[in-house]
């Protein structure tokens, strides 16, 4: 039996089992094999980042408002400077972006900062 080069492929194939146009049977079947199931969403370094600006933003009357801070729980605004400095070596601290070990916050967090007041 003569064998004929695939137009789109270039498989030798007798010529009976060409398609009249795309990839042949046997293409079709690497393709299939080759097919690998997408990897999954890694984090990166940039992700890190960004989950890390939301926290910081959150406790930034710390290091914004003296007046704040002078109303706080002088033990609460230590422990979550410590946590903000933490939150700030993040990124030196681990190797890995998608196994990063997140800094526990003080437990004592009141639900929003002290209120300033007009004197």
């Amino acid at each position: 039996m003569q064998t004929f080069p695939h137009p789109v492929c270039g498989h030798l194939k007798p010529l009976f089992a060409h398609r009249a146009s795309g990839p042949c049977d046997w293409c079709l079947a690497d393709i299939d094999r080759a097919y690998v199931q997408p990897p999954a969403y890694v984090k990166t370094w940039n992700d890190i980042r960004g989950e890390r600006r939301v926290q910081l933003e959150a406790t930034d009357w710390v290091d914004d408002s003296p007046s704040r801070i002078a109303r706080a729980d002088p033990s609460f605004v230590e422990a979550l400077r410590a946590w903000r400095q933490a939150l700030r070596d993040i990124t030196s601290s681990s190797d890995d972006p998608a196994n990063v070990t997140w800094p526990v916050a003080p437990s004592s967090a009141p639900p929003s900062p002290p209120k300033e007041t007009d004197q």
